[in-house]
């Protein structure tokens, strides 16, 4: 399969669907669904190219219409082809939220903010230490603490949800510094129009939630390998996506490179190195706490088994063997290997859309919302050298569900999956 990196630049408020309206409130979602911009292109080339129509979405392999998150503009080639979601083990300081890296990239581009606002106490992730402690619960002489970081602090912290991009530091201790992303949103109000009179309605003033003109979004689509790239890339320039096209919002700007691109720093690196940066890290902790353990010769002095991670970039639908819906993803092998659910950080949501082909409603699901985590342990270990690594059948086996992810509607942009997400090592602010 390849992949195409996906830009739309708004060039007036788009709409992207979202909760049903309630009272006078339509809102939006702050990012571009798969299953919108699915839809938008659906839609075009079925009114003006029907043989375009039918190779992109009647093929044997779906193509994979990504969410496109809301992204910086691309300046410069050291910043990243995308946007991640933040895991639901990451915490902020409840007082001051946020990232520190992200503020003095801010300062740094404006400077009178420093003036303006507070340092934010930074961004932390909990997955690593709240794994160890819970595998030495029994012989832990004290809680475990999720207070603020910084020094002279003492406030809690809550979970921090959204999206970030790592951007390369070329100075400093780290390699990569990070930064909150969102988009700019505004709100329209509107009257409606009697269709007796031809004038404003008494009574029936409505307000809408868009996304504002010049936020740019960024995603990925999956193309199976039989179609051809470059048609693909032609059917993804669309003129307009969303809903309210007819009064004249949703124009955008729609840019397709394939990926990857010039500079290698800005991808993540192989699987095997992720889930081996991990383990390492991991082992590092288990020897410090099993240093504190009440009784340590009853415990291993270290992890016995291999982790790996699973945290959803998108909403997934998951269903058991028997139809119904669940919020876990139970599987007992990977690539021929045995593996073991151990732990999971999830928050239900209800998903729904509308189906344009049909004028009606799609069926409401019950999804494992995007961010959150799922932590998984096999009996083995990967072979030291990176080629034989990559090679492994379980490396093999995580890097195809990267690639297509789980799940249902995964043509639409659920089921999105990064294997071992380098935020997962952020276990001090930053």
């Amino acid at each position: 399969m390849n992949q195409l990196l996906v830009i739309v630049k708004a060039k007036s408020p788009i709409t992207a669907g979202g909760l049903r309206p309630y009272g006078m409130f339509i809102t939006t979602r702050d990012y571009i669904p798969g299953s919108v911009l699915r839809g938008a292109v659906a839609v075009h080339w079925l009114r003006t190219n029907k043989g375009l129509y039918d190779r992109l979405f009647k093929s044997q392999e779906a193509v994979l219409f990504g969410n496109c998150y809301p992204a910086q503009e691309r300046r410069h080639a050291c910043q990243p082809d995308y946007t991640l979601v933040l895991p639901a083990t990451a915490r902020t300081c409840k007082h001051f939220p946020g990232f520190v890296s992200g503020f003095k990239l801010r300062v740094q581009e404006n400077p009178d903010l420093a003036d303006l606002e507070m340092e934010p106490h930074g961004v932390f992730d909990t997955l690593i230490p709240q794994l160890v402690y819970e595998a030495m619960a029994e012989e832990m002489p004290v809680a475990f603490d999720l207070r603020c970081q910084r020094a002279n602090c003492e406030c809690s912290t809550e979970p921090l949800a959204g999206f970030y991009e790592r951007v390369i530091q070329p100075f400093g201790t780290k390699p990569y510094t990070y930064r909150a992303v969102r988009a700019r949103m505004h709100r329209l109000s509107h009257s409606a129009i009697s269709r007796v009179t031809r004038t404003a309605k008494h009574g029936l003033l409505y307000s809408i939630s868009a996304l504002s003109a010049n936020n740019q979004f960024r995603g990925v689509v999956t193309v199976p390998a039989h179609l051809n790239l470059a048609q693909v890339e032609q059917a993804l320039r669309i003129p307009r996506l969303g809903a309210r096209v007819s009064s004249g919002a949703g124009e955008v700007e729609i840019n397709v490179y394939r990926l990857p691109l010039s500079d290698p720093r800005c991808t993540l690196p192989p699987v095997s190195a992720r889930i081996r940066a991990f383990n390492d890290l991991l082992t590092e902790h288990w020897c410090d706490y099993h240093a504190l353990a009440g009784r340590p010769n009853a415990l291993p002095s270290k992890p016995p088994d291999t982790y790996f991670v699973l945290t959803l970039q998108s909403d997934a639908i998951l269903r058991t063997p028997a139809g119904t819906p669940t919020l876990e993803w139970n599987v007992s092998t990977l690539g021929g290997e045995e593996v073991q659910l151990v732990r999971r950080w999830v928050s239900p949501r209800r998903v729904s859309g509308w189906n344009v082909a049909w004028g009606l409603p799609k069926a409401v699901d019950l999804a494992c919302s995007a961010g959150s985590v799922f932590v998984y342990k096999w009996k083995g270990h990967l072979p030291t050298d990176e080629t034989g690594a990559e090679k492994h059948p379980l490396v093999q086996a995580l890097r195809e569900i990267e690639l297509v992810g789980l799940g249902e509607r995964r043509a639409e942009g659920f089921g999105r999956v990064l294997v071992c997400d380098p935020f997962h090592q952020e276990v001090t602010s930053v």
